[in-house]
Parts: structure tokens; sequence; C-alpha cells
């Protein structure tokens, strides 16, 4: 699984070439990222900022629907 939901202090140490187009099972499922909007306490946000192409921001439409906006710069 590759990451998730980051903070801005959170550091990447390994290669992040995985994206929600591709078909690698290292992609993050959506069940983990409706539990790391919970483990996060992202729910207490009003706004995420994506930073990702377009897959991106329709892949995580779907578990932050209800939750909070999102922004990509």
């Amino acid at each position: 699984m590759k990451h998730g939901f980051l903070f801005p202090e959170d550091i990447v140490e390994s290669n992040y070439d995985v994206s929600f187009g591709s078909k690698s099972s290292d992609i993050i499922s959506i069940d983990e990222l409706k539990q790391q909007i919970i483990n996060k306490k992202l729910a207490n946000y009003e706004e995420l900022v994506v930073l990702g192409g377009k897959s991106t921001k329709g892949s995580l439409s779907k578990p932050l629907e209800v939750v909070m906006v999102i922004r990509m710069p």
C-alpha cells in the first residue's frame, strides 16, 4: 500500500511512482483511505489540498464527499 493521506510534515523516503490510474497492487484502497480519515482526524478539516492529477481527485472524491472540500492548486 502506498501512503494515502500525508500531512505537510510527513516524509516519503521511497519512490512514490504509483498513481490511482495504474494497475499496481501498491495503490491504497478506498476503504483504507476512509480509515485514514478517521485515524488522522481529517474530518476536523474543512479543506484538503491535493497534489496530483485529475485521476487522483476523482479517486479521492468518493471517500471525502461528505467530509471536506478538495482543492487542487
